[in-house]
């Protein structure tokens, strides 16, 4: 088996069209149709279903996805050990963040990485903690850096200690707190990251413990646009970031 059919394969999936992966791929897409076919001869079953112009996973191909990112993961990995051994110090190293580390903390530590190892290539992945650790466990990153501590039998360490934060307008009545309780979140309408954020995450079990139900008005992938509109004033009586 050619595992450039399963890297196409993966493409058309990540693209969710043909037409776009083979952009992507810089290849036609006659081509790119023909090499599905031949993968899907070759495995037996059927990836993609056909609706009209558009195509979809089939059953059969999204537990053969979850495959095939493995055996590209391992493909890779099986020639990062190669350089390795043959004496060389390239590679490709992947890491994961959530956006906030990217943000914050990730321009100094690629400065700091490139100048000891110029030769490494650095592959960025954003995304949500449980996203990134199950990317990790997949074999599709070599580390991540979400904003819990990783629970067995990943092995983490502690970077630094986290801080849940509230963001609000100047103009707001809790403004001048310097800490917030989830019962002073009771009648607030939120504006909070997407449920895939282990801060997230955190705060939910904090509202469970204290029995809270906030109102959301909206989750969001990107804290930034979270404290645009916070700044802005919207978010109810108040707008927060956690």
């Amino acid at each position: 088996m050619d595992l450039r059919w399963l890297a196409h394969f993966v493409a058309i999936a990540d693209a969710g069209s043909m037409a776009l992966a083979a952009r992507r791929l810089h290849v036609s897409e006659p081509a790119l149709s023909r090499q599905i076919r031949e993968l899907e001869g070759f495995l037996g079953c059927k990836l993609f279903d056909r609706i009209g112009r558009r195509i979809a996973l089939a059953a059969d191909g999204r537990e053969m996805l979850a495959r095939s990112r493995r055996l590209l993961a391992e493909a890779e990995s099986l020639r990062e050990r190669g350089v390795a051994l043959g004496g060389g110090k390239g590679g490709v190293l992947r890491v994961g963040a959530t956006p906030q580390f990217l943000e914050a903390a990730m321009p100094q530590v690629l400065t700091l990485y490139r100048r000891r190892h110029p030769e490494v290539e650095i592959r960025l992945v954003e995304g949500g903690g449980d996203r990134l650790i199950h990317m990790v466990e997949q074999g599709e990153l070599h580390l991540a850096m979400p904003a819990l501590k990783v629970i067995e039998p990943l092995q983490s360490a502690l970077l630094y200690p986290l801080r849940v934060l509230a963001v609000l307008s100047r103009q707001h009545p809790l403004a001048s707190r310097r800490v917030l309780s989830v019962s002073d979140l009771q009648k607030e309408t939120l504006l909070i990251l997407a449920p895939e954020f282990q801060t997230r995450q955190l705060f939910e079990a904090a509202c469970s413990a204290a029995r809270a139900e906030p109102r959301v008005l909206l989750e969001s992938q990107s804290p930034q646009s979270l404290i645009a509109l916070a700044a802005a004033g919207h978010g109810g009586r108040s707008s927060h970031r956690w």
